[in-house]
């Protein structure tokens, strides 16, 4: 435990020290990041300390993690927002409780929030309200094609993992050439057997 906790603590200090942008999803990495990482990892050093605790959570005590994840759902950041449900899809079925906290980001004005809170109710079995119009919604509206394959792979996780009957009918990217149509015809293929 001690040797394990001395990793840790070290892994954190550098994933803060080298400004991991890996903490923000890919599609905002494409867009905002690309021209200059450095010095945008140089600008959000703080940001990004701020999102590698939230990303930590699940490894507190349960009942500290909710609290402060109930918190950071709240916040006016989408990035805490993001991370806080990834931290309860982490956390997983004892999370559970934290569906209601996590309900209106299904509303949310990011995007990727919403691909976030949607996939994290289903992960951690929520059908009520049932998450996938909610991941149809963002990905038929997202305008880039790294955003609609993010919310692709969630909806491929979800029907091979989780069980989910994605309908291949709802499935309308504004971007759907590239990579998006071979995500998409991963599904197609999923009919033809």
């Amino acid at each position: 435990r001690e040797t394990l906790l001395d990793l840790r603590a070290r892994l954190q200090k550098q994933v803060v020290a080298i400004n991991d942008l890996s903490l923000y999803p890919e599609s905002h990495q494409v867009t905002h990041m690309l021209d200059d990482p450095i010095t945008f990892g140089r600008a959000h050093h703080d940001e990004i300390a701020v999102l590698l605790n939230i990303a930590d959570l699940p490894l507190a005590p349960l009942e500290t993690a909710l609290h402060a994840l109930k918190t950071h759902l709240r916040s006016k950041n989408p990035w805490h927002r993001y991370w806080a449900c990834q931290a309860v899809a982490l956390i997983g079925h004892p999370a559970r409780s934290m569906s209601a906290a996590i309900g209106p980001c299904l509303g949310d004005p990011h995007p990727m929030v919403r691909l976030r809170a949607a996939e994290t109710l289903a992960i951690i079995g929520i059908t009520k309200p049932d998450p996938l119009p909610h991941l149809y919604a963002v990905l038929n509206s997202v305008s880039t094609e790294a955003e609609a394959l993010l919310v692709l792979n969630t909806l491929v996780f979800l029907q091979d993992h989780r069980g989910l009957k994605v309908a291949q009918d709802q499935l309308r990217p504004r971007s759907p050439g590239g990579q998006v149509a071979r995500r998409l015809d991963y599904f197609k293929t999923l009919n033809v057997k």
